[in-house]
């Protein structure tokens, strides 16, 4: 009989030697099914060339943890492609986290920090905060759960200006817009 690396094992092989079920690789992602399948070709060829006795049982089995461990070193190359989607996912993750952080601590240890500091400070998570909501309604968008955010208004001041001029009113609409109006001037 000629060996064809490309077969797939018959009934009567899986029925002579069960252990060949474990070398199956479609039920595998991409990047698996190629480790597996080369594993899977030297089976069918261990079961064409030698002939069934306990030293080909044990060639077998050691060819599957073999496999085992081929499979499990590529698994991380197994991970779904990195999308758009994906991406924003983690973008959100990660900018809500950095914005937790700086609001504990605006909240609980920032009380020592110079007045133009702790202004930067809470103007930089102001605008992390709208950063952040922006960020949550587009994924809100691409899951087709559009919500009915409500408008809000938000009123951020200059950290360097000595009064109230120089307060910049921000609206967020419904739609997720920001809408930065003209400041008036007398």
């Amino acid at each position: 009989m000629k060996f064809n690396p490309l077969a797939k094992f018959t009934d009567k092989d899986l029925k002579e030697n069960p252990i060949l079920r474990f070398f199956e690789f479609d039920h595998l992602p991409e990047p698996l099914q190629g480790v597996s399948s080369a594993f899977h070709t030297l089976a069918l060829f261990i079961v064409d060339a030698l002939p069934s006795n306990a030293e080909r049982t044990t060639a077998l089995r050691k060819l599957l943890e073999a496999k085992d461990a081929g499979v499990r070193a590529n698994i991380g190359r197994a991970v779904a492609p990195e999308t758009f989607f994906t991406r924003l996912l983690k973008e959100e993750k990660e900018l809500g986290e950095r914005f937790d952080k700086l609001h504990n601590y605006l909240t609980t240890g920032a009380n020592g920090l110079p007045d133009e500091q702790r202004a930067l400070l809470d103007q930089q998570h102001g605008a992390m905060s709208l950063y952040l909501r922006a960020v949550r309604q587009r994924i809100d968008l691409i899951r087709g759960q559009q919500d009915d955010h409500e408008p809000q208004t938000i009123y951020r001041a200059d950290p360097l200006a000595a009064d109230t001029e120089g307060v910049l009113e921000i609206r967020t609409t419904g739609g997720g817009s920001v809408e930065t109006p003209v400041p008036f001037s007398d």
